[in-house]
């Protein structure tokens, strides 16, 4: 998978959340684009959750994207 794809997905309007895939089998959610940064030559993917937990990822081991089951960012209720 291609940084750019990566950056493409991130600058759609509007924006779907997405998972990226890991070939170590871990799926990472993105559930907004103030929640991830891709590094400026592109090696890295730095991905936060709700909890503020960091998720620093090597470009070369995300094996792909889904957008089948998007995460919201609040429940119905409002809170996370």
């Amino acid at each position: 998978m291609s940084v750019d794809e990566i950056r493409l997905a991130i600058k759609a309007s509007p924006f779907q959340p997405f998972v990226l895939n890991l070939a170590d089998g871990r799926a990472v959610p993105v559930i907004g684009r103030d929640f991830i940064l891709v590094s400026p030559v592109g090696h890295s993917v730095h991905v936060y959750q709700r909890d503020g937990k960091l998720d620093w990822i090597n470009v070369n081991l995300i094996t792909g994207m889904g957008f089948d089951t998007p995460v919201p960012l609040t429940s119905a209720t409002g809170t996370p």
